[in-house]
């Protein structure tokens, strides 16, 4: 039977427990979940603040301009101050004198350029160390998407899953009470005792409390639906199949090692951090640069009379530190240990990879294997059910052993639909662990709630 064949005999019945809303099918709540979920919004949002720190860093390199106007006015106050012997600024007065009062304006405009043209290599590994940066936050955002993937297709398997649980859970409690009712009846007439009554009733009140437990937990995972996709659920249609994944483990390894942004986030924070390095030690080397300016000032005060003042000037700069007190040496061995660090990183991010994809694979295998058991666990649980009713009937089994086998058949159709679910996710889980859980791999449209 097809996965699609089985996951609509599973989830048949779900729909019926979910109204009238809208149906939604598993790649429209994928392609909402792009294009709604707040987390990877912000990453994004992130990514593209991220992006302008290359030209920040390109600027450095290029020529920089700034152009420059002032304007001032001055009041000048002179006062002359006389002497016990009536001198005031060299000479005799005979009353006081009044104060000198000046007025003047001054204007003045010029314009400042300057140019690195040698740094070392500083500014050049400045902007490479950019660039790292930018790929580690766009693959950063890869994995923040396939996160979101992930978690959507999970709310989405998650109430499918609390459906159809639910809709079990309430039909066993209908039938548990249709049968507590029916052995009350034979308790009247004498052919059951009161023992198999009281048993009836424990299983019955036992089958209440887990749809109690079962409706809270389709509450929840309604909620986190609601949480991941955007909006609240509404008849959820199963995928048709299983993503394309892998056929061999060592396959998975090899597409991991080239695909996987938790590897590939970690080699380019590494190459940054090696970049940054060389930008340490070249702050420490010798720096050229050109540097020129021109103005033009009024200034009215010099000899009483109007001058203009018009100035150009041009040079270059070497400089190179001498002796910082051991500020450009310690600078420079930590910049060695954090790319030593980030080296380190990379190695235990292809450890972890590697065992990502491991788990993922085998859980995967086992949960195919899981499916093929509960089918064979539920055709076995119903031929066991019908021949323990037949001997109950011919008085060789008691009511406790049909409760008994109708539980097992129970617990056989809710391990299958565990099953189903753990089976699809699983392969989300692979398919994530090698790289490939993105919306361009899976054709998927991000699609606003406004649209």
């Amino acid at each position: 039977m097809s996965l699609m064949k089985r996951l609509l005999t599973i989830f048949v019945l779900t729909f019926i427990t979910v109204g009238d809303g809208f149906t939604q099918s598993f790649e429209e709540a994928m392609s909402l979940a792009l294009g709604n979920n707040p987390q990877l919004l912000a990453a994004t949002s992130e990514y593209k603040a991220i992006r302008q720190t290359q030209f920040v860093a390109l600027s450095a390199s290029l020529p920089q301009f700034e152009a420059y106007a002032r304007s001032s006015t001055n009041d000048m106050k002179t006062n002359c101050l006389i002497d016990l012997n009536g001198i005031c600024n060299g000479a005799a007065v005979d009353d006081e004198v009044p104060p000198f009062m000046e007025e003047h304006d001054s204007e003045g405009w010029g314009v400042n350029a300057s140019m690195d043209v040698f740094t070392s290599g500083k500014n050049f590994n400045e902007f490479r160390k950019a660039r790292a940066d930018i790929a580690a936050q766009k693959i950063s955002l890869q994995n923040t998407e396939q996160t979101v993937l992930l978690n959507a297709a999970q709310a989405f398997l998650d109430v499918l899953r609390d459906q159809a649980l639910t809709n079990l859970r309430q039909k066993n409690v209908e039938v548990l009470e249709r049968q507590f009712q029916a052995v009350k009846d034979q308790f009247e007439v004498g052919i059951v005792t009161r023992t198999d009554v009281a048993q009836s009733e424990s299983r019955l009140k036992l089958a209440q409390s887990n749809l109690l437990l079962q409706n809270a937990s389709l509450s929840a995972s309604r909620a986190t639906y609601q949480e991941v996709i955007g909006q609240p659920p509404g008849r959820l249609i199963p995928p048709e199949d299983l993503p394309e994944l892998p056929e061999l483990l060592e396959q998975a390894l090899i597409i991991a090692r080239s695909n996987s942004p938790i590897l590939r986030s970690a080699q380019e924070v590494a190459r940054g951090a090696k970049y940054a390095t060389y930008s340490t030690v070249a702050a420490s080397l010798p720096q050229v640069r050109l540097f020129g300016n021109y103005s033009v000032m009024d200034d009215p005060t010099r000899m009483k009379v109007g001058l203009q003042e018009e100035v150009t000037n041009f040079g270059v700069e070497v400089k190179m530190p001498v002796f910082t007190g051991g500020r450009s040496i310690a600078a420079i061995n930590a910049s060695r240990h954090v790319s030593n660090n980030s080296k380190y990183n990379v190695h235990a991010a292809s450890n972890q990879v590697q065992k990502l994809v491991t788990i993922a694979w085998f859980d995967f295998n086992a949960a195919g294997g899981r499916v093929e058991a509960s089918n064979g666990q539920i055709l076995a649980s119903k031929i066991a059910l019908e021949g323990v009713q037949q001997e109950r009937e011919l008085g060789t089994r008691t009511t406790l052993d049909v409760l008994n086998a109708e539980q097992e058949l129970l617990d056989a159709r809710v391990a299958q639909v565990q099953a189903e679910r753990d089976q699809i996710l699983s392969a989300y889980k692979l398919l994530s662990a090698i790289g490939r859980l993105t919306g361009d791999n899976l054709e998927l449209i991000p699609t606003s709630l406004a649209d």
